[in-house]
């Protein structure tokens, strides 16, 4: 293969690294444009079929392109270049034959390379100055501006101390008021309960009995989630990815029966199903990321790093210094957790849940605010939501051992219990926003999935009807059990 130039290295960092992507894109508004010398032409032509590639996929994807889209477009773009002389067409060839086998400098490599081609930009802007007699007023502002475009690259990561705790809410307006995009869950129930999706910084409670389906809305919401071409992490503490989950995945992709793919395994599954799998997940395969948490041991340098959310934000920051920018973070499940944090630390259970629990949340908190992203934390419901009827509403307080911790959440979900069709109640006793919505949701549990059913009504033997299925139905008692229940 081809060896690259330092210019050709550092625009293959650059496409290979979205960090450093949107850096880059800072300093063309600057006005300091590196890819555009007399030698770098292919890279100049590369950089603006890239922008234009951006754009094109902004909605989808962000400034996150798979491997396979940037490759195919900037292979495009170089073939259509009539003007371009065929050692260059080499040139661009052997870039992208390094971004396809992932033989691409690391993230502090390619930091370092942009950093060098803007000071060799610079250094010939100056020089340029200095040959049609610039002033030395007009010279020094060149300067100026050029360090303050160089800074751009240290700029991602507040300096010490520089952090604004004190605001001045009506002149500030603009900065505490502003817009925040919200996160599309790609699923219409959990969108509805959630008035449009969750937004960057949010914590979520998503809480259900034992057998409930809490896995099964963690494996919705992780496919819907890489469907839409949003990275996700999936944090497990009781369930590997490997074997059931993996499974569940498999029947929600494909609409296949969980108990199938259990018995026979994906290599035997029918050619057309495994053709289906593949095809849902072309491009996007890469963006749910598991960490299987119960393998976790203590860090003896690290006193923080035993098993808890300290331990998933390292593992967090690991992925972003990879380039890898997750928007929603699942925790599965809180409970789990503390088992796993009470083993590491060599205390009781209940122990670590009065000392540790609200110190877990509190960071939890500042990891969601920090890193700017959705944290949406899974767990059992107490022992009377367990142990009632189907067609019972529980409300906020009903979380096992939280102690109003729950208070600390942005939204409290409920998974009820399913009753003899499958159905159950699926609400949201608080919310930022519109609480107390109601919805129920019929259970698929060989294609691990909810679907929002409406129509049915609770009876007072505790299962639900439709009342447009059935004529035996006591449609008075339906409607006087269903006040009793909200009551």
């Amino acid at each position: 293969m081809q060896t690259l130039n330092s210019s050709e290295l550092t625009f293959l960092a650059v496409i290979g690294h979205p960090e450093l992507t949107t850096k880059v894109l800072r300093v063309y508004s600057e006005k300091m444009y590196i890819f555009s010398g007399m030698f770098t032409t292919h890279l100049d032509m590369m950089w603006k079929a890239y922008v234009a590639l951006l754009k094109k996929y902004r909605q989808q994807y962000g400034l996150k392109l798979s491997v396979d889209i940037i490759a195919a477009g900037l292979s495009d773009a170089v073939q259509a270049d009539a003007s371009m002389p065929q050692d260059l067409k080499t040139k661009c060839d052997a870039i992208l034959q390094k971004l396809v086998s992932g033989d691409i400098p690391d993230l502090a490599q390619g930091e370092q390379l942009v950093k060098t081609m803007m000071a060799l930009e610079t250094n010939r802007n100056m020089v340029a100055k200095i040959q049609s007699n610039a002033d030395l007023v007009e010279l020094q502002q060149s300067l100026d501006a050029a360090k303050r475009t160089m800074s751009t690259l240290d700029d991602d990561k507040p300096k010490e101390g520089a952090v604004d705790i004190m605001f001045r809410p009506f002149r500030d307006i603009k900065k505490l008021a502003r817009r925040v995009v919200r996160i599309p869950t790609g699923i219409n129930w959990l969108d509805d309960i959630s008035n449009g999706g969750g937004r960057a910084g949010e914590l979520w409670l998503v809480l259900g009995a034992p057998s409930s389906g809490k896995s099964i809305f963690c494996v919705q919401y992780a496919c819907a989630q890489a469907m839409l071409g949003t990275d996700t992490v999936w944090a497990t503490y009781e369930q590997s990815l490997e074997g059931d989950l993996a499974e569940r995945m498999i029947a929600n992709i494909t609409d296949t029966s969980l108990d199938h793919i259990r018995d026979v395994g994906f290599e035997n599954l029918p050619q057309d199903i495994q053709d289906k799998f593949w095809t849902a997940v072309a491009g996007v395969d890469d963006r749910l990321i598991g960490l299987d948490m119960s393998r976790i041991e203590p860090d003896p340098q690290d006193p923080e790093d035993y098993g808890g959310i300290a331990s998933i934000w390292k593992r967090f920051r690991q992925l972003k210094d990879e380039g890898r920018a997750p928007k929603t973070v699942i925790i599965d499940w809180f409970g789990a957790m503390m088992v796993k944090m009470a083993a590491n630390l060599h205390i009781d259970l209940a122990q670590c849940y009065r000392f540790k629990a609200q110190q877990e949340i509190m960071t939890l908190l500042k990891m969601a605010k920090e890193e700017k992203v959705l944290v949406i934390v899974m767990h059992q419901a107490d022992s009377k939501t367990a142990a009632a009827r189907p067609t019972y509403l529980s409300d906020a307080t009903h979380a096992q051992d939280m102690h109003n911790l729950q208070n600390f959440f942005d939204l409290v979900a409920i998974i009820g219990k399913k009753d003899i069709n499958n159905i159950l109640y699926f609400s949201n006793p608080k919310a930022r926003k519109g609480g107390n919505i109601v919805r129920t949701l019929h259970m698929i549990g060989e294609k691990s999935r909810f679907v929002m059913e409406d129509g049915w009504l609770p009876n007072k033997d505790g299962n639900f009807y439709r009342p447009a299925d059935t004529g035996s139905v006591d449609v008075r008692g339906m409607a006087r059990q269903y006040t009793r229940e909200l009551e």
